[in-house]
């Protein structure tokens, strides 16, 4: 290292950088380079971006001392052995030429014999210098080579990278519980849990069922999986197996995570809840409907008892009271009796038309005469309502009124039905009170969306509006 005292400091400090720096890169190189090739088989291949790195970190290190000892003013040490030291490499690289069929390996090997003292002074300074220029060059490239190999190709270094890189966790242990692989996204995981990859003889999965677990970190076993929700608000899913490896029972842990689907399981939960509050809703509404309906059907039955009974007892009454009245209708009394029975049971065996007919043949018997002008609408609900409105109302004009003439008038206008039903009896005196009779009318026209009115001048009066069939 004499030549270093023969040359400018700056150029001494710049081949010290430089040797540094090929240092560095091959020792980069040899790492990635024995990650997937056999050594075994391509040992020079190996060798070579060892010994290069070698013999520059030794060379690196003597230059520096002796640019430190020439500025500190001390005995500068000459170091004889190193310029023979780069043969090794020069050797390496000619057996790369060779094997590779790389004639740049030749260059290379030049450039480590240039270190040889076949000359010196500021000659051998120059000629150095562009060795170590060429060497740095020829690394740099040589490793973004390497990158490139391993970024096509499968290696061990490629593999361990993958591994590393799954975004599920993934753990094997050996039969006395002590970690044989564990990637990357695994050992984060225990991190965040407090629990580190060596399970100190433990099953992992005991330590995850049973241990403590930090604030903000909740757990559950869902079937033989265990669901783990972490402090920052992700779900990860751990699951076990065992695993038969080269002969040698190993567990394998795997934790994926399961954020999306976990929020979903919970919407679903909580949709779940709702709809079983809605089924017990439902469930109560049913019941009062059936109660409602119950009610209903305990209307319908009064009220058609009352229309019934009423009618044919009123018509009775007045049929006994009225003058006219002989032997020879005594047969027509008994029928309109015998007859009840059989409309409480069936009140709606007859046709409408018919029972029109038969309830106006029936008030004529009592001297009352029912006046129809229009027809009955074709629909069958609008039908029996409005003859049950006609019957309520006819019996009531012959119970209260005294009425001897009931005129009853139906027509369809602008998709709704129509019928007024007055009399000529006299009117109510004061306030009109409504009776079943009335309230049951109200209560059958209002069911299908009808109304009903009563009106006392100039005629008693009941109108009726019912939509279309």
């Amino acid at each position: 290292m004499r030549y270093l005292n023969e040359i400018p400091y700056s150029l001494g400090i710049a081949q010290c950088l430089l040797l540094l720096l090929g240092c560095i890169v091959y020792a980069a190189l040899a790492i990635l380079r024995t990650s997937h090739i056999d050594i075994r088989r391509r040992r020079g291949f190996a060798a070579y971006p060892i010994l290069a790195a070698v013999f520059c970190g030794a060379a690196a290190f003597c230059c520096a001392s002796v640019i430190y000892q020439a500025n500190e003013r001390l005995p500068a040490q000459a170091y004889p052995w190193l310029p023979w030291l780069c043969l090794a490499p020069a050797a390496a690289a000619l057996y790369c030429a060779h094997a590779a069929r790389a004639p740049a390996c030749c260059a290379d090997a030049a450039a480590f014999c240039a270190f040889l003292p076949v000359t010196d002074g500021q000659v051998r300074g120059a000629l150095l210098t562009a060795a170590l220029l060429w060497l740095a060059a020829r690394a740099s490239y040589l490793l973004y080579a390497e990158f490139g190999y391993i970024s096509r190709h499968i290696s061990r270094l490629s593999v361990k990278d993958a591994f590393d890189n799954l975004p599920e966790g993934v753990l094997i242990t050996d039969a006395g519980n002590a970690p044989v692989l564990v990637n990357a996204q695994m050992q984060a995981l225990l991190a965040s849990l407090g629990i580190g990859d060596g399970s100190g003889g433990r099953p992992l999965w005991e330590i995850l069922c049973r241990d403590p677990l930090p604030d903000g970190i909740s757990r559950r076993l869902v079937r033989d999986d265990l669901l783990v929700r972490t402090a920052d608000a992700r779900a990860w899913l751990f699951r076990r197996q065992t695993l038969d490896i080269g002969g040698a029972a190993c567990r394998q842990i795997i934790a994926a995570e399961v954020t999306k689907q976990d929020a979903l399981g919970a919407r679903l939960s909580r949709r779940n809840e709702e709809l079983d509050e809605v089924n017990r809703l439902l469930e109560e509404e049913i019941g009062r409907l059936d109660e409602t309906e119950h009610e209903r059907q305990i209307v319908l039955a009064k009220s058609h008892l009352h229309d019934v009974l009423g009618q044919r007892l009123s018509i009775v009454h007045q049929f006994i009271e009225n003058p006219r009245a002989g032997a020879a209708h005594i047969g027509e009394i008994r029928e309109l009796i015998r007859g009840i029975a059989a409309d409480v049971k069936s009140p709606s065996a007859a046709d409408s038309g018919e029972a029109l007919r038969r309830l106006c043949a029936t008030f004529y018997m009592v001297g009352t005469r029912i006046l129809i002008t229009g027809s009955l609408p074709d629909g069958e609900p609008q039908r029996r309502v409005l003859l049950y409105v006609i019957r309520e109302a006819a019996t009531n004009a012959v119970r209260h009124a005294k009425a001897d003439e009931v005129d009853v008038t139906l027509r369809r206008q602008a998709g709704r039905l129509y019928c007024s039903i007055s009399n000529n009896g006299a009117p109510p005196a004061g306030k009109l009170a409504e009776g079943d009779g009335i309230r049951g009318m109200r209560y059958r026209v209002e069911e299908l969306g009808g109304t009903l009115r009563i009106v006392r001048t100039p005629r008693f009066c009941v109108r009726v509006s019912l939509p279309c069939a």
